[in-house]
C-alpha cells in the first residue's frame, strides 16, 4: 500500500493515496451539508481506508466535525476526546484545534478535571508553543469553575465500549444508574485502586492519599449513569 508522509505535514506513518481521496470528498460534502453522503462515505472510510494511527487519528476528526455539524453531541464527545487521545499522530494545527474543542466540550458537561487534563495534552503539543502565561490564563478560569462549584453534577449514556471513564473533581461521589445496569465500578488512581459495590445508587468517598483519581464504569449498552460530587476538591 502506497502512503503519503507528505499530506498532512504530521510526524507519523502518514496516510494511504486511498484514505486522502476519500478524505478530501468527505471534506467536500461537509461544506455542502450532503449529511447523508457523508455518513455513507465515514463508514466506507472506516471499513475500508483507515488502517494505522495516523489514519485513525484523522478519521476521529473528520466524525467529529460530521457529529457537531449534525447535533449528535454524545457521539461528538467521543471523536473528539478519541482525536485527542491520538493527537500526536495529528498536525500541529489539527491537533491544537482538536485538544481546544476537547476542553470546550468537557467544561460544557461539568467535566472540570478532564478539561484541566485536556488542557496539559494541549501544552505538550510539538510546535503548539503554549507559553507559561497563555497556560496560566486558560488554566485559572477552569480552577475558579470549580472553585465556584461546590456540587458537580453529570451523566453519561454508555456506548461503544461499554465503558466511561471520568476524571474526578472532588472527593465525595454519588452513583446512580438511571437506565440500564453495570457490572464493573472502580475507583482508579495513581498510587492505588479500589473496587466499589454496585447498586442502582450508591457513594464513594475518595480518600485522601489517593492521587489524581478516574471513576470507571463498565455496563450495558444505552445505560445512562449519573454522577453527583461534592466534598473537597480532590
Amino acid at each position: 500500500m502506497v502512503y503519503d508522509k507528505s499530506f498532512f505535514g504530521s510526524n507519523n506513518d502518514g496516510i494511504s493515496v486511498g484514505f486522502s481521496k476519500r478524505y478530501e470528498k468527505i471534506n467536500r460534502l461537509l461544506a455542502e451539508k450532503k449529511f447523508k453522503d457523508v455518513d455513507e462515505q465515514l463508514k466506507i472510510l472506516v471499513e475500508t481506508n483507515t488502517r494505522n494511527l495516523t489514519e485513525q487519528a484523522i478519521s476521529a476528526w473528520l466524525h467529529a466535525i460530521y457529529y457537531y455539524q449534525t447535533s449528535q453531541w454524545h457521539e461528538y464527545g467521543h471523536q473528539v476526546a478519541v482525536a485527542n487521545i491520538l493527537r500526536d499522530y495529528l498536525p500541529t494545527k489539527m491537533a491544537i484545534t482538536t485538544a481546544q474543542n476537547l476542553l470546550t466540550w468537557q467544561m460544557y458537561i461539568n467535566e472540570y478535571t478532564g478539561a484541566l487534563n485536556t488542557l496539559d495534552s494541549l501544552r505538550s503539543i510539538k510546535n503548539a508553543n503554549i507559553s507559561d502565561d497563555i497556560y496560566l490564563k486558560m488554566r485559572t478560569p477552569i480552577l475558579s469553575t470549580i472553585k465556584d462549584n461546590t456540587e458537580i453534577e453529570i451523566s453519561k449514556e454508555l456506548k461503544k465500549n461499554n465503558i466511561w471513564v471520568y476524571p474526578v473533581t472532588r472527593s465525595e461521589l454519588a452513583i446512580s444508574v438511571t437506565r440500564g445496569s453495570i457490572e464493573v465500578a472502580q475507583l482508579r488512581c495513581n498510587n492505588g485502586v479500589q473496587s466499589l459495590s454496585i447498586a442502582a445508587q450508591f457513594t464513594v468517598s475518595v480518600p485522601s492519599h489517593y492521587l489524581q483519581c478516574n471513576l470507571l464504569i463498565k455496563g450495558d449498552v444505552n445505560s445512562i449513569i449519573k454522577v453527583q460530587e461534592s466534598g473537597v476538591i480532590h
